[in-house]
Order: C-alpha cells, then sequence, then structure tokens
C-alpha cells in the first residue's frame, strides 16, 4: 500500500521524486542572508519587519540579534533511506551542507544506522545536527545507542509522536536537544500529558534543552491540552553553531 501526499509517495518501494531546482538551491540564498534571533524563545529567521514579532512565540522583538539560520531539514523525507537510486541525491545534499557553514542544520532520520553507512569523505561538516525519531521506550533503546556513534557537534530526539513514556537518564548526558510531541490528524493515537510532563522534568534535571512542539489535535503544531507551563518550553540547543 502506498500513501500519497501531493507528489509525495510512501512506501518503501515507491517512486522518489526531487525537488525542485529553485528548493534545492533556496538554502544558497540564506547563507547570504542575514537573520535574527529571538531574545525570549530562541528562535532564528528574518527579521519580521512589518510585526516586528516572533513567528514562533508571538513576543514583540525589538531589535536585531544576528544569529546563525536554522534549517530543520526534508521534512517530507527520510536523508538516510538505503537507497542506491537515492545516492547521487544524498551526495548532492552533502555538498549544499559544506556549501552552506552558515547555516545550522537539523536532520532527523529513523535510520541511524546509515548515518555513519553513508559519512561522506571527510565526514560531515560542523554546521549539520544528527537527530533520531524515538516514539517510546522500545524505540529508544534500539536508535539511542546508533545515533551516539556518530561524530556530531549536537545530538537529538525527536520524540514524536510521543506513544508512550519513555525514560531517557541514562543517554541525556550525550545528548544536546530533545523535541516532544503528540500524533495529529483524524487517527492520531493516544497520547498522556503526564508522559511529555515526565519527559520535560528528566531534561530540566540533566540541564537539557527541551522543546514541546504540538498537543494531541487534528492540526499539527496546536497546543491542544498541553498546560501553559509546558507548552512554554521551546527551547534550543546552544552548542557550537547552534
Amino acid at each position: 500500500m502506498v500513501d500519497t501526499y501531493r507528489k509525495i509517495e510512501w512506501g518503501p518501494t515507491a517512486r522518489r521524486v526531487l525537488t525542485s531546482e529553485h528548493n534545492r538551491t533556496q538554502p544558497l540564498r540564506w547563507n547570504a542572508q542575514l537573520f535574527t534571533e529571538c531574545p525570549a524563545c530562541g528562535w532564528r529567521g528574518r527579521y519580521p519587519n512589518k510585526s516586528r514579532r516572533c513567528v514562533e512565540c508571538n513576543k514583540e522583538m525589538l531589535s536585531r540579534n544576528p544569529a546563525r539560520r536554522r534549517v530543520f531539514a526534508h521534512s517530507m523525507s527520510d536523508v538516510f533511506e538505503p537507497r542506491t537510486d537515492l545516492l547521487n541525491w544524498q551526495n548532492e545534499l552533502f555538498e549544499l551542507w559544506k556549501a552552506t557553514d552558515r547555516l545550522d542544520w537539523l536532520v532527523l532520520t529513523k535510520r541511524p544506522e546509515h548515518i555513519l553507512y553513508l559519512t561522506p569523505d571527510g565526514g560531515y561538516p560542523a554546521n549539520v545536527a544528527m537527530g533520531v525519531s524515538v516514539e517510546d521506550q522500545e524505540w529508544s533503546e534500539k536508535r539511542i545507542p546508533k545515533l551516539l556513534q556518530v561524530n556530531s557537534p549536537v545530538k537529538f530526539l525527536s520524540v514524536e509522536p510521543m506513544l508512550g513514556p519513555v525514560d531517557l537518564r541514562e543517554w541525556l548526558p550525550s545528548l544536546q536537544w530533545i523535541i516532544c510531541g503528540s500524533e495529529s490528524g483524524a487517527k492520531r493515537r493516544p497520547f498522556e500529558i503526564d508522559w511529555a510532563m515526565d519527559l520535560q522534568e528528566q531534561c530540566q534535571r540533566a540541564h537539557i534543552p527541551f522543546f514541546m512542539k504540538q498537543g494531541s489535535a487534528f492540526a499539527p503544531g496546536q497546543q491542544a491540552g498541553i498546560p501553559d507551563d509546558l507548552w512554554s518550553y521551546k527551547q534550543f540547543p546552544q552548542f557550537g553553531g547552534l
């Protein structure tokens, strides 16, 4: 069974579509631009000239704070999918990371074992942070040890969709960032706010930045039933270029 979203076809044997040249070269243009950081939540991007409000937390930004731009890469794909027909595209992407040294790339995968397998000559550049998705304790135990083998200045986890409680205390000293969020959509699976609250407390005790991304709702990005104090956690890693 292949699920299709616009041009995207999901499934291990489905056709893969290369995005437009304009999209592929957009990071080169970003690399030449100046960006700012919100002092309230740490969001980075173009200065909001008209509204002067942060696009993440909506608080007023009174001045331009020069900063590098964060790029959450390839949200509709997995860079490290092990398919030979993707090798040329993957190599093109690795070269783009090197050519955009003023950007900080956040790269997320469900296949951490292939990060090492696909490492280009000379390794990954220092402006690339590597992360893995861990939906519950079982996937945490399978994927995190593989991520920790990667030589990257920032290693992070996306606990999303959070499908059960997770105990990350064993690995938190080796990680630099945790993202947490529920599943969205009409067929979203159960989510307990206590799971996210416990994870945030684990991160707080270990002094690891925590980002509460979304609650359980039909549309992505919504607060839903997340309490305001938990929802306010929009922290980013402060490490190296990030």
